[in-house]
């Protein structure tokens, strides 16, 4: 089964890059021979959309490639539980994001928060997909904020969550949110390829955990990562 692992992995990273690696490489040459041709105006302007159209699906393909690449690369790496310092962490990503709202409008509210036993690469990359959603869904809006807090419940399961007052969604459309490239905003208003939450949610699994959403439009989203307190190895 590992083996069958790999050689999907090898497919991924090798077969499908391969012929994206020509789109790629030869768009920008076909670009500089089309830009100076002397095409009639309404023909020059066409293939010039056209072939921006191609470069778009092109990198569209090949980000499309990395999210299936990182969410195969999950699968197969060992859970690997260590303390981690919660508050430590979202203050690093914290900053980290601080470029993607060059303004500083976002208000931050981050709730003292424990230290908790997870796979301290896996937490981060989950902490990673879901500040920076709530960062893309929310610097737009008049007075954005986002919080972040993570109870132990009465069930021995840790409750993080990440709410922010963004864009949100409609709870009814909201089925397969958690799916691989499922996306609930079009690609023109919010960057991205809709494999974030599948990231999300099989951390999530790998944790013995779950993902829920809460979300109305124009209302913002909430979303609560749940895994046990007493975790073990695999």
């Amino acid at each position: 089964m590992r083996a069958a692992h790999q050689d999907l992995l090898r497919a991924i990273s090798h077969d499908l890059r391969a012929p994206l690696r020509h789109i790629t490489a030869f768009a920008p040459l076909l670009r500089e021979l089309i830009e100076p041709a002397p095409l009639p105006a309404p023909e020059h302007a066409e293939a010039l959309e056209f072939l921006g159209t191609m470069e778009q699906a092109g990198q569209r393909m090949g980000r499309m490639i990395d999210a299936l690449l990182a969410l195969s690369r999950l699968h197969a790496a060992p859970l690997r539980l260590e303390t981690v310092d919660l508050q430590r962490l979202v203050g690093q990503l914290v900053d980290e994001l601080r470029p993607a709202d060059p303004t500083g409008a976002i208000a931050w509210d981050i709730a003292p928060l424990p230290a908790v036993r997870a796979d301290a690469q896996q937490l981060r990359l989950l902490l990673k997909e879901l500040l920076g959603n709530a960062v893309k869904f929310s610097r737009g809006q008049p007075a954005p904020r986002i919080a972040v807090s993570c109870t132990r419940g009465a069930d021995g399961q840790w409750q993080l969550r990440v709410q922010d007052n963004g864009v949100g969604f409609d709870m009814a459309q909201s089925q397969g949110l958690f799916g691989l490239f499922q996306r609930l905003h079009p690609e023109r208003a919010f960057e991205g390829v809709g494999g974030g939450l599948a990231l999300v949610a099989a951390i999530a699994r790998r944790h013995s955990g779950s993902v829920r959403a809460q979300a109305a439009p124009g209302q913002g989203c909430t979303v609560t990562v749940a895994w046990p307190e007493a975790l073990s190895e695999e």
